[in-house]
């Protein structure tokens, strides 16, 4: 006996087909504009290089520019250790070799203050981030896979602006601005 799959497909009934109405364009979603000035840069870690090549294809779309990592410690390599420009992360948080709960720890305890976007196909519990963050900033969203175009412009639109923030601070005390947060990582 042979088995396969079986699919039913239902589909709303017509009574004149002919006669169907046209409802003019079709609306694909909201609007998703490009950052700023073309220039911010992404950090996308995940294992599954499939996952990590839609979410590099979705923000290249949306007009940044894209570095990827296979998982956690080349993630921390590549942040805490080339001196590259990286604006804002994409961290997936089951992975080998190094996990993304890891990764973020690791990168607060190094006192890395680099916005995060903390991605996963399972439910994650924000408050156990809180407790990572080590009293530095914790992730700026938590997203669910499969990502959304729109979620993902969303989410890293609100790290990108921590960034900003960041490297636009005023200290009072000293009337000087704060150091960029890629002048930090050496």
């Amino acid at each position: 006996m042979t088995r396969g799959s079986e699919f039913r497909v239902f589909l709303p009934r017509v009574m004149n087909p002919d006669n169907v109405e046209d409802e003019g364009p079709v609306d694909i979603g909201p609007t998703v504009s490009a950052p700023v000035g073309g220039q911010t840069t992404i950090l996308v870690v995940d294992d599954e290089a499939p996952v990590r090549s839609i979410a590099t294809n979705m923000l290249g779309f949306l007009g940044y520019r894209v570095l990827e990592a296979g998982d956690g410690q080349a993630a921390l390599d590549m942040i805490l250790r080339s001196g590259e420009k990286i604006d804002a992360v994409l961290l997936d948080i089951y992975m080998p070799k190094l996990s993304g709960r890891d990764t973020f720890k690791e990168l607060r305890a190094q006192g890395n203050d680099i916005p995060v976007v903390v991605c996963s196909g399972f439910v994650i519990d924000p408050d156990e981030f809180m407790i990572l963050s080590q009293g530095h900033p914790p992730p700026v969203d938590i997203m669910l896979k499969p990502y959304s175009l729109d979620g993902l412009s969303k989410a890293l639109g609100k790290a990108v602006q921590k960034t900003e923030g960041r490297e636009n601070a005023f200290d009072i005390s000293t009337s000087r601005s704060l150091a960029p947060a890629a002048a930090l990582v050496s």
